[in-house]
């Protein structure tokens, strides 16, 4: 039998472990508390149509995050481009109308069918065909929508905060970690799509917009013409169509990222069209941005917040 005080010590250590699992299981069962118990959050997500927030009485303060939607999955494409994340505070009037705009994720592309734009400005995957020995197309896939709030109307030139959409990535083009051959949604500037290096006749990648116009699109392969359409106010560029790799569609944005270009030939093997640009964010002196936001796993978001000590009109 061991000494008294052996067991005393033993005894003390299995009160102390009862103990710390009832102080776990009871830490499980509580509800818990609100990160911030004087901030009141709307969430807003992808419906594909805008939404309305009015400013509650006596609120003159807010705070809008936005998340833009990423390029289509890859499907038979490659990689795609991210969203963006715009984050900003904003003085507006009790019972003013907000509109939002969730960006939607780009459509995948299936085959040589190619994958449609997200929502609110997302462009279109270019159309591959299948080559005359048979090897089958592949298509691109669509641009990210941008996630945007406005104010004063429906317009484009009502917006006061934009979160770019990244682009979908090239048929048969570059894999690997997203954002690694679509455009992500930008900051200011949308980030460039990649195309297949090291080739003697490589397709191109569209570019990301900018703060005063849209991304250029790519170059087919293998003779450097442009068949995809440039990013545009609010909408990403269409990737190229007809090759047997069509280009990645453009993300959406204040200014939308460029199509990439289609692969019409290869050398020795298929090495992908162009993938798109992403799309370039907008918002007032302050703002904040992170690029290559995967979100709500692509889908674009937003939230309006305002807090009820410092958010209130002053009397």
């Amino acid at each position: 039998m061991p000494p008294l005080r052996q067991r005393r010590r033993g005894l003390r250590r299995r009160h102390l472990v009862a103990m710390a699992i009832a102080i776990a299981v009871t830490a499980w069962l509580l509800p818990s508390a609100p990160w911030n118990a004087h901030t009141v959050t709307t969430r807003f997500d992808f419906v594909g149509h805008p939404q309305v927030y009015v400013v509650p009485a006596d609120v003159c303060r807010i705070r809008i995050e936005a998340i833009g939607a990423s390029g289509g999955p890859s499907g038979t494409a490659g990689t795609p481009g991210a969203g963006a994340r715009a984050t900003a505070s904003f003085t507006v009037l009790p019972g003013q109308t907000l509109r939002v705009y969730v960006g939607g994720l780009g459509g995948a592309a299936t085959g040589p069918a190619p994958g449609a734009g997200g929502w609110n400005g997302g462009g279109r995957g270019g159309r591959a065909f299948d080559r005359h020995d048979e090897r089958p197309g592949k298509a691109g896939a669509g641009g990210g929508g941008a996630t945007d709030v406005r104010r004063g109307g429906d317009g484009l030139e009502h917006r006061i905060i934009v979160a770019g959409g990244g682009a979908g990535g090239a048929g048969g083009g570059i894999g690997g970690p997203l954002g690694f051959g679509g455009g992500d949604g930008g900051e200011l500037t949308g980030r460039d799509g990649l195309a297949a290096l090291g080739s003697a006749n490589p397709a191109t990648g569209g570019t990301g917009g900018t703060q005063a116009a849209g991304g250029a699109s790519g170059l087919n392969a293998p003779n450097r013409s442009a068949t995809a359409t440039a990013g545009t106010l609010g909408a990403g560029g269409n990737g190229a169509s007809g090759g047997i790799s069509g280009g990645g569609g453009g993300g959406s944005g204040l200014y939308g990222g460029g199509g990439g270009g289609s692969e019409f030939e290869w050398v020795n093997t298929q090495l992908g069209g162009g993938h798109g640009g992403g799309g370039s964010g907008f918002g007032p002196t302050g703002t904040t941005f992170r690029t290559g936001e995967w979100g709500s796993y692509g889908i674009g978001r937003a939230t309006i917040t305002y807090d009820r000590d410092t958010g209130v009109c002053e009397a």
